[in-house]
């Protein structure tokens, strides 16, 4: 979707994703960030979000990681910049392996609660049950040959875990705040060699087209400065 309205305002995204012809991606995808910070073991980075097209707000946004004795730490603040709130989510797209073990030999183990039922152009149109090989996800869903673009909303703050045959694992922790999970198996992730499988899992602190649902688990509808 590219319409969305604030108050009595209609406004319209720039199309970002032209095959299925709406913005996807948010307003983050090729800003240029600038080193906020850094230490022996951290880095932060900012950038200006805004005002752009379809979105008449201005907002900061800081990304800091960090390297831990478990693993990479990665904290997002975002403050509005204007007097009024500034409606938002945040979203991130990593990538996960468990070494060279190929993806179809993996598991994905996801403590989702539902599943969104999408439209052709991968917008929520409505929620439901688990069903079907989705429902095997919180006790692990081996990906073989699976494709999957799918978003779910999680039950509990359990990781999301990407399992090898031979016990060794990765784990996702979002906090509660990210109460919704982005799913894609895909054979497009490019490389310098040219594309291969991948699985990204994508914490969200919404879902999908969340400025026409406002669908945020538990929080303001806004930013406030």
């Amino acid at each position: 979707m590219t319409r969305w309205r604030h108050g009595d305002v209609e406004h319209r995204l720039d199309v970002t994703e032209p095959v299925r012809g709406h913005a996807n991606h948010g307003l983050v995808m090729g800003a240029t960030f600038h080193v906020d910070d850094r230490t022996r073991e951290s880095v932060r980075l900012a950038t200006p979000v805004g005002p752009a097209a379809g979105y008449p707000f201005a907002v900061r946004l800081v990304v800091r990681y960090a390297v831990n004795d478990d693993g990479l730490d990665v904290r997002y603040s975002a403050t509005t910049l204007r007097p009024e709130p500034a409606p938002a989510a945040i979203g991130a797209h990593p990538y996960l392996r468990v070494g060279d073990v190929p993806v179809e030999r993996l598991t994905l183990q996801l403590p989702v609660a539902s599943r969104f039922t999408l439209d052709a152009g991968l917008i929520p149109v409505a929620e439901g049950p688990l069903t079907g090989d989705h429902a095997a996800l919180p006790a692990g869903l081996p990906l073989g040959e699976r494709r999957l673009n799918e978003c779910y909303t999680r039950a509990g703050s359990s990781p999301a875990r990407l399992v090898a045959p031979d016990g060794s694992a990765v784990e996702l922790d979002p906090d509660d705040d990210f109460a919704f999970l982005q799913i894609c198996v895909t054979d497009e992730f490019q490389e310098e060699a040219g594309p291969r499988r991948a699985v990204a899992v994508e914490p969200m602190s919404a879902p999908p087209d969340a400025l026409n649902s406002g669908q945020v688990h538990d929080a303001p509808t806004g930013l406030e400065a």
